[in-house]
């Protein structure tokens, strides 16, 4: 399907989408494929355009000059009637005026990205992967009246596999599912409330409904620190359904190869549950400081073990030469009673030389 007409293409303006008239006159040409994109929920209604090439021309300076706009960093949308070039995560804000609710919040982001970390490395051996934490998730469109950040959902924490870590050399102010169609694979909200938000499920403004039903991320969880607890769900179906723990309490993400649950203990100055990490035997992944105190600790035991093993060594040495004295010594006894014997004997034999000398019979002295 070739699209005939462009009537409207909408720019950043005062954080909204604002439309500027494109003309076909002016400037110079150039061509941009455009690729059939993933269906998302859009507040106009759009739907995805089937792969054509298109020429694109608009006022975006300002100024009044036409600009050629490169459509191989656009991302088009629309009907064959009209059509709209989406932005990209450069374009979209990256906050909404809020701020992180407590201090318990970015150490949990940093403790579960820095153990899984190294996992999701031997996983994805070329790098591809990115994780989010506390960043949005653009997955529609907001209203003509609304700003931007209404058309996205920001998770505390979440991972997207297959995914370039950078986009462009640039990192992601957000991730905009209508520029890279992945979706991510599992979402995290921590409850700083009584947890109504995190399960709200009003179509297209609720977290759980637009992480179930427009998103669709196979797993979302609602960790509560209060009461030490989370609460995941498995996308089956079109549908999320609550997940059974395992016999160690703790979640199975396969596809990962780990385990999702809480750890009671001290990180960062705060001993509290921690929403951690393990293998898919049960064994915790570490943080870098725990890894860290491992090693010293294990080299601490090799040290101690080579000490332990060399103080065996000098005692086995020890205890050899004390087996070597001691044969050393009953070789000397014995030889020191040899040579009494010996001298015993000549002096029991010159005395009986002395003895037939003075005609005395030696037996007869000997025996008496």
């Amino acid at each position: 399907m070739s699209v005939k007409t462009i009537d409207t293409s909408p720019v950043i303006h005062s954080n909204r989408l604002a439309p500027i008239p494109l003309s076909p006159n002016g400037g110079e040409s150039g061509e941009g494929r455009v690729g059939v994109q993933a269906p998302f929920y859009d507040s106009n209604g759009f739907q995805p355009l089937e792969s054509t090439t298109v020429t694109l021309w608009g006022k975006t300076n300002g100024n009044g000059t036409n600009k050629k706009i490169k459509t191989s960093s656009l991302t088009l949308w629309g009907t064959s009637e009209r059509m709209v070039v989406l932005p990209d995560h450069t374009q979209l804000p990256d906050k909404d005026d809020t701020f992180v609710q407590n201090f318990q919040e970015l150490p949990q982001s940093t403790l579960l990205t820095d153990t899984i970390f190294p996992r999701l490395q031997k996983l994805h051996a070329d790098g591809q992967f990115a994780i989010g934490q506390d960043s949005g998730i653009y997955w529609r469109l907001p209203d003509s009246h609304e700003p931007l950040y209404k058309g996205s959902k920001a998770p505390d924490w979440f991972y997207i596999p297959n995914v370039p870590p950078m986009l462009d050399g640039k990192i992601r102010r957000s991730y905009v599912m209508w520029q890279e169609h992945v979706t991510p694979l599992i979402a995290l909200e921590y409850v700083s409330g009584n947890g109504k938000k995190e399960r709200d499920k009003r179509p297209r403004k609720g977290k759980f409904w637009v992480y179930e039903q427009a998103i669709q991320i196979p797993y979302y969880g609602i960790y509560e620190v209060e009461k030490a607890s989370v609460e995941m769900y498995h996308l089956i179906n079109g549908k999320y359904e609550l997940m059974v723990a395992n016999e160690r309490g703790h979640y199975e993400i396969p596809e990962i190869g780990a385990e999702v649950g809480i750890w009671q203990g001290l990180y960062k100055n705060l001993y509290l549950p921690w929403l951690r990490w393990w293998d898919k035997d049960g064994i915790l992944l570490l943080n870098p400081e725990e890894a860290n105190v491992l090693a010293e600790r294990q080299i601490e035991q090799e040290r101690w073990a080579k000490e332990s093993a060399q103080r065996q060594i000098e005692q086995e040495r020890q205890a050899k030469e004390q087996e070597r004295w001691a044969k050393e010594s009953a070789q000397r006894q014995t030889e020191q009673e040899r040579l009494a014997k010996e001298s015993a004997q000549r002096q029991l034999e010159l005395l009986a030389i002395k003895l037939r000398e003075l005609g005395i019979s030696p037996e007869s002295v000997l025996t008496q």
